[in-house]
């Protein structure tokens, strides 16, 4: 549980990074990543709003990981 609580802190950090960025296709996978060690770490939740910001920032930018979700 430590090693996916880190992970889920690492994934934060780079998110606060890249947003100030704004490149679609690292938010939408950053975004989509985060919401799968939400999952592992039992924040349903947390999971679904970061999936549904992921697909967000995936459709509103054409992106193919947008049709993988």
């Amino acid at each position: 549980m430590v090693m996916v609580e880190q992970a889920l802190r690492l994934v934060r950090e780079v998110l606060d990074i890249r947003l100030h960025g704004r490149n679609a296709t690292n938010l939408a996978i950053w975004f989509t990543s985060s919401a799968a060690y939400r999952i592992a770490f039992g924040e349903l939740d947390g999971a679904h709003e970061a999936a549904c910001e992921g697909l967000r920032w995936a459709r509103q930018n054409a992106l193919p990981i947008a049709w993988a979700l």
